[in-house]
């Protein structure tokens, strides 16, 4: 199939334009999780064009993730998340480069998993996940965004280089777990679409090389609210503080 037809109208955009689509083509992510939110950003992100999408996440499919999980049906129950969102990837765009790491990632997995990727997202749904993607990637100097839903809100940040990182913001043992644990308060499934579209706008910005200001976006899709916040670097941060060195990813 035709590349420039295919894209047409996102290449028509412009902040994207053909060199930009290129250079989305010839782009890698690493999307961990494949939830919610992970479905979402490996949809929109196979569909905008990137050239390389890897997926990691140990779970199966369950009845109660079908009213979020875009990719997934009822005949998938009980099939691995990971393997199931590359097959659905694939059949979006058979060009794109894809892989499937049916596995958690921690700080032994992570130098696989996250090999060749020039953005990192975070699609989890745990906070300890969220810190080991925050110390991989700022000691790599590699760019991620964080997203993470609630109820009927949510969270989105990009750590990027010379800006806060995630335990800048969220120290370990202060975490929000209020707004992030949706086993306890459950989720709309707007939620997670609204938040993975966000993230997946500034992961595109972070692969064409557009300056990401590193914002805390905060939400609410029942109250049709939306903030965000100006977050300061904390200067004794355990992983980034003192450090303007880490974030110089060139790809």
């Amino acid at each position: 199939m035709g590349f420039l037809e295919r894209f047409e109208r996102q290449i028509r955009v412009h902040a994207i334009g053909e060199a930009g689509q290129r250079r989305l083509r010839g782009s890698s992510v690493l999307i961990v999780g494949c939830g919610a939110l992970g479905n979402n950003m490996a949809s929109l992100l196979a569909r905008a064009g990137v050239g390389r999408i890897a997926v990691c996440d140990p779970d199966v499919v369950e009845l109660s993730n079908l009213p979020r999980q875009t990719l997934f049906f009822e005949d998938d129950i009980g099939k691995g998340k990971a393997e199931l969102t590359v097959q659905r990837l694939k059949r979006i765009d058979a060009d794109i480069e894809l892989l499937a790491y049916p596995q958690r990632f921690d700080a032994s997995t992570a130098e696989l998993i996250a090999r060749g990727a020039d953005v990192i997202l975070d699609a989890t749904d745990n906070i300890d996940a969220r810190y080991a993607i925050n110390e991989f990637a700022v000691e790599r100097g590699l760019p991620w965004v964080f997203a993470g839903v609630a109820a009927t809100g949510g969270l989105v940040m990009p750590v990027v280089c010379g800006g806060p990182c995630f335990e800048c913001i969220y120290p370990r043992g202060c975490a929000p777990e209020l707004v992030l644990n949706t086993s306890e308060y459950g989720v709309l499934n707007t939620a997670p679409a609204f938040a993975a579209t966000i993230a997946s706008t500034i992961a595109m910005k972070l692969l064409l090389g557009d300056e990401v200001v590193p914002r805390l976006i905060s939400f609410d899709v029942w109250d049709q609210m939306f903030e965000s916040f100006d977050v300061a670097r904390d200067a004794n941060c355990r992983v980034c503080g003192g450090s303007d060195d880490k974030g110089n990813h060139e790809k």
